[in-house]
């Protein structure tokens, strides 16, 4: 098996969030094509946890959370990449990365989530207590 470098790790609950907008393939075959990053859909995961028995909102804000953590240590660390791409990995699977994105468009992309978490918690009204 080839030796992947693991860089970039999505923990729960943002892989969860982020699975929830897999929605068009997965990532493991369409890499980032496979998810629609819409606030409609981050807010739909919310309430799925709430009627789940789980604290959505809770889980929404700690995944905005990781989300800015992840967006401030792909800005400081250098990538490591294979091929010019980098890989995505979900914390409880350890064998091969979820999706590989090209190194050029990991920050914008990441952006993309920020700018749907700001709106789902405006929309949502989860940006106030």
């Amino acid at each position: 098996m080839e030796d992947y470098p693991r860089q970039v790790v999505i923990p729960n609950p943002l892989w969860a969030f982020m699975e929830h907008c897999e929605v068009y393939c997965t990532a493991s075959c369409c890499g980032i094509d496979a998810f629609e990053v819409h606030p409609a859909l981050l807010l739909r995961k919310v309430i799925d946890e709430n009627l789940a028995g789980e604290d959505g909102r809770h889980s929404f804000r700690v995944a905005w959370r990781q989300l800015d953590d992840l967006i401030h240590l792909v800005g400081t660390t250098h990538l490591k990449t294979a091929h010019e791409q980098v890989p995505f990995w979900n914390e409880e699977l350890a064998t091969l990365p979820q999706y590989w994105l090209p190194k050029g468009q990991v920050r914008e992309w990441l952006s993309e989530w920020r700018d749907s978490f700001k709106k789902a918690s405006h929309y949502g009204g989860l940006d106030k207590d």
